[in-house]
Formats: C-alpha cells, structure tokens, sequence
C-alpha cells in the first residue's frame, strides 16, 4: 500500500503525531485510502487491520480521527460506546448496515459520524480531513451571549432557548450556538428533533482537552448555522459543572459563533456565576404564580448582585387557562419591577412543534405572534440585529 501502512495485530501508531488511523480488514477500503493519499487529498493516515475488535485491544489513540470497521462486531454500537470513552478525537464507523435509525443510534453512542460500506473517495475525505475552524479576531469580541434561566421548572425556558437560537440562525443569519446546561434532563436537542452528542461531558470532565475542533466534534447541527451542545447523562453520573471547564469553554464556543444561548437551569445559574457575567443579556422566564413570582424576585436581585451591568429582562409565559394565577399587575408588584414580555401559549402550536422536532417560529404559518414577541426579545438582549443571510459559511461539515 503506497502512502499508508497495513499491519496485523500491530501496536496502535501514529496517534501521538497527528496522524488519523483506520482500522479495517476490507482490502477495498485500504486501496481507496492508498489512492485518496497518492493523490494528495489526505496525508498523515495509518491503516490497522482488526476493524473495531483491534482498536479497542490498541493503546489509547490520540489521534484526531479513527475510523473503525464495524463490520464484523456482534454489538458495534457497545463497541463504539467503549471506543468513545478512551479516543481522544473524533470516531468514525463504517459498516453496511444502511439504515437511518442505526446511523442516529451509533451518533448517540458517540460516533461523529457513519459511512456505509463501500465509502467513496469523497465520504472518506470528509471524514480523513479535521473539521475546519475558521477563527477570526473580531468574531470573539462581536459574539453574543444570551442567558435564559427559568424560574422555576416547566414554565418554558426550554421553549423560549430553541426560539431564541432559530430567530438568531434563521432569521438574523448569525452562526449560532444552544448550549444546554442541564447535563441529565436537556431537551434543547430533542425539541429539533436531534440527538445530542456526547462530548458536553468529557469537555466538562477533561478542561485541558477543550478547543474549537473539539468543541466542533461535540456538537449536532439542524442547520447549516444553527449548533446544539448538550448531553443526556445517566442519572447516576454526577450533575456538577466543573468551575475549571466554564473559562475554556466559552472560550471555545466564542471563537467559533457569531451568537450563543445558554438554556441554563436556575441551580447552575446560581453555582455558577461567571456564567451570567459572560452574558450580554439575561431572560428570566416565568408564569404568573405566586412562585414564579418568588423566585424571579429572588433570581433579580442575584443577577444584579453578581452582575450589574448585565442587561436582564423577565418574559412570562400567559396561558390561557388562569386559574391560579395572579394578575399581571398583582405580579409586577411583587417582583418590583415590570415584565418585560408576555409569551401567548399556544397549547395546539406548541403540541405541532413538539411532535414535529421543529421550533415554533419554524412552522409554516405558525408561531407568527410568538415568533414577533422571541424575535423582539432576541433583539433586546442581543444587540440590534438585522435580519440578513448568513454571514459565514458553515465551519464543519455534518
């Protein structure tokens, strides 16, 4: 084989130095890598036979991608769980199975991604080539973050996060980050219809790992600008957020979006502050209970306390049934201060979009006082905005 290496049982090369690794028995796939490398569309690629049984017998890899042949595993996606938890870079599967449910339960296991066999010259490009980040001074400085806490739980925030991102990705044209911060019970991806990836954790476990490309690995796409970060944890992982992780992980998501959302659970709010500080602008969301109005009052005062100069604004969520709640004025009263929006909840509209894995604002003909009253919000606490096409392309291929 010109340009790559091939070799039984062999002990796991190349992944110090920077060098991608594929692991296969398929004498197909090795001459298309061997010709992909003459050409000099990839470089820096060692081929291993064993498929996926040998790279989990390998040392740990260190490589920026391993790319696994799954064909021979009785239970790949356990297999690629297992890989998951000690590859360093991204893991990439290849099997014949060409079945889209399969293909979202080996992302869910912690594969970036899945080519079904025989991959082509391109398809095995793509997964050869590191993700390209594309870091510009200003996009740092420029970004927006927007933190949307709820006051208690199940009043919407989740809601208002999704709509927020998709108003800034669909309709300001900004490259726009949703990170959910609640590790065990996030529905941001849900709510699109994804499955988050697995790497939220890891980054939070492992600070000194943290980067754009690995950050970029991490996430799911619904759109060519719209990015989720998220995790469905086991509930009996731990649920801290490791203060060492917070700084390089801004960080990160900074130099890579033009816009940012924190779907962030009032108990990280609280244990973590520099989160808030972070922000250009703070959504409290609420009903009209008389704990919602507690708790708002309570979260206010902490926001300005810590924060001062961050912009915070309160949203309620106004259903249509009343009963238990209090007046809006009665509210504003207790809470010393106005609310800024009121959200009209549309059981049937919300319903349609949960079903569907779509934001409200997304549904044809749907959403269009809800989306006036996101898309105001989104401007108020993100800065003017204009709504464009998108700005930048792209900065990694799903």
């Amino acid at each position: 084989m010109s340009g790559a290496t091939a070799r039984s049982n062999a002990p796991l090369l190349g992944g110090g130095n920077g060098e991608a690794l594929v692991f296969t028995d398929n004498p197909e796939i090795c001459d298309t890598v061997a010709r992909i490398i003459d050409t000099g569309a990839v470089q820096r690629v060692t081929v291993l036979e064993g498929g996926i049984a040998a790279a989990l017998e390998a040392p740990i890899p260190d490589a920026p991608v391993t790319i696994v042949d799954i064909s021979s595993s009785p239970d790949p996606v356990t297999d690629v769980a297992m890989l998951s938890e000690v590859a360093k870079g991204r893991i990439v599967g290849m099997g014949p199975v060409n079945d889209v449910s399969f293909y979202r339960t080996l992302i869910a296991a912690g594969a970036s991604d899945y080519l079904v066999i025989p991959p082509t010259d391109d398809m095995l490009i793509d997964a050869l080539t590191p993700p390209k980040v594309e870091v510009e001074a200003e996009e740092t400085e420029d970004c927006r973050i927007i933190s949307v806490v709820g006051a208690r739980g199940g009043v919407g925030s989740t809601t208002v996060s999704v709509n927020m991102a998709w108003h800034l990705a669909h309709h300001f044209g900004q490259r726009t980050g949703l990170v959910d911060l609640d590790l065990h019970f996030g529905t941001c991806a849900l709510s699109l219809d994804l499955l988050p990836g697995r790497g939220l954790r890891d980054a939070l476990d492992n600070p000194e790992r943290i980067d754009p490309l690995f950050i970029a690995s991490a996430m799911v796409n619904e759109s060519e600008n719209l990015f989720i970060l998220g995790g469905e944890e086991p509930l009996e992982a731990k649920s801290e957020l490791n203060a060492y992780a917070i700084d390089p992980l801004i960080s990160a998501l900074r130099a890579n979006f033009s816009a940012l959302v924190f779907d962030m659970p009032k108990s990280v709010a609280i244990s973590h502050p520099a989160l808030i500080q972070e922000s250009m602008g703070v959504l409290l969301v609420t009903d009209f209970s008389l704990a919602g109005m507690r708790d708002v009052l309570r979260l206010k005062s902490f926001v300005k306390d810590f924060c001062p100069d961050t912009k915070t604004e309160i949203a309620a969520i106004s259903a249509k049934d009343k009963r238990g709640s209090l007046t809006q004025r009665d509210f504003e009263k207790g809470i010393e201060g106005k609310v800024d929006y009121v959200i009209p909840f549309d059981s049937k509209l919300a319903t349609e979009a949960a079903n569907g894995g779509k934001a409200i604002s997304a549904l044809a003909g749907g959403g269009k006082s809800i989306g006036k009253v996101i898309a105001s919000i989104t401007d108020s606490l993100g800065g003017e905005l204009d709504k464009v096409e998108t700005k930048k392309k792209a900065w990694w291929k799903k």
